[in-house]
């Protein structure tokens, strides 16, 4: 794993104005700490911004972004992508047997309560998943998962007894 600051200022210019704010990604990061992880998800690339810094993060890890508008991809800045970045057409939802057991889950699309259903299918197969824009949906998870945690408006789940949130 390379150091959350070095990847900051790696991708600092990086269009990506809506993508998963950098301290709710250093969150999330921090929590999946405890994890051994080999595999990363993203469902909801927009414009990759997210799955660059995850590859960058988690260089020896393959990622797996989704996105549903194919036009987006185009859009991606091609010198950033690292060798282990996999962008696929249509829903994780649909390809559900990519999430492993030692895979770290974000979600930044679908939206909503589609979002927490998708983050409670991975939930029971992974320790923790990320759930972005969640603010306002605060009570469904109360209700979904054993523990959350939020940071800006991404939220941190499980459906695990034993998993450590950092402060």
């Amino acid at each position: 794993m390379n150091s959350f600051l070095s990847i900051l200022k790696e991708t600092a210019d990086l269009p990506g104005k809506k993508n998963i704010r950098l301290h709710e990604l250093e969150y999330l990061w921090e929590t999946a700490k405890q994890f051994e992880i080999n595999r990363i998800i993203e469902s909801g690339t927009y414009y990759g911004l997210t799955a660059i810094r995850l590859n960058k993060l988690y260089p020896e890890c393959s990622v797996y972004t989704f996105e549903i508008r194919k036009e987006r991809w185009r859009k991606i800045p091609k010198e950033h992508l690292g060798k282990n970045i996999y962008f696929k057409h249509g829903e994780l939802i649909n390809s559900i047997n990519l999430v492993t057991s030692d895979s770290l889950v974000v979600i930044d699309g679908p939206k909503r309560e589609r979002a927490i259903n998708l983050a409670r299918k991975c939930a029971k197969i992974v320790p923790i998943v990320g759930i972005h824009d969640m603010l306002e949906y605060e009570y469904l998870l109360k209700k979904t998962f054993v523990d959350y945690r939020m940071c800006g408006v991404l939220a941190v789940v499980t459906l695990k007894k034993d998993v450590i949130f950092p402060c």
